[in-house]
């Protein structure tokens, strides 16, 4: 029995990361317009700015947490 598009999910070696890369996409949950990532506090990370942004925030926040030396 065919279960459609997730035939291809099966677990088997793959022979190279274009046959890997084929089996994620055909496994994947089509993309939606809403699909993006979304922090704990409620903000939308929809555009290439707003994620570079939320990564200099990261950063800060680890530089101040980061062990002395």
């Amino acid at each position: 029995m065919s279960s459609g598009r997730y035939d291809i999910c099966v677990a088997a070696l793959v022979k190279s990361i274009e046959e890997l890369q084929e089996r994620v996409n055909k496994c994947a949950h089509p993309r939606t317009a809403d699909d993006v990532s979304i922090t704990s506090d409620g903000r939308r990370l929809d555009t290439k700015e707003k994620v570079l942004v939320f990564l200099e925030e990261l950063d800060v926040v680890r530089a101040a947490h980061a062990p002395r030396r």
